[in-house]
């Protein structure tokens, strides 16, 4: 609040806009896309982290969408893996090789403050 002024703390209305006024529209794309607004502001500097993020993702993330899609196209063929017992040791054999890729990416990608 400004000196001078009369009213309460931050009872201000002197620098913010009119609740009346229509905000502003953002051009089309921005709309459809929100992610387009902050691609101005990205520093290229970050870009090796952001892409190696992004392939940590979706390494991690495509085994477990494949088993779900596959349980839902031929149930049949998923049932062998819970059921027999090397379907049992290939789950655990991929419960264990994703750990280890989990904490050697966390290795290789230290990010200092």
């Amino acid at each position: 609040m400004k000196e001078g002024s009369g009213g309460e703390a931050g009872a201000s209305y002197e620098s913010e806009a009119s609740p009346f006024q229509r905000p502003a529209r953002r051009p089309l794309l921005q709309r459809l896309v929100p992610l387009t607004e902050h691609v101005r502001g990205y520093r290229g500097g970050t870009l090796r982290r952001d892409l190696l993020a992004g392939v940590t993702v979706a390494a991690l993330a495509l085994p477990a969408s494949l088993g779900v899609v596959l349980a839902w196209m031929n149930p049949e063929h998923m049932d062998l893996l819970f059921k027999e017992k090397m379907g049992q040791m290939m789950i655990m054999a991929a419960i264990v090789m994703q750990t280890v890729g989990y904490f050697w990416i966390r290795q290789v990608i230290k990010i200092e403050v």
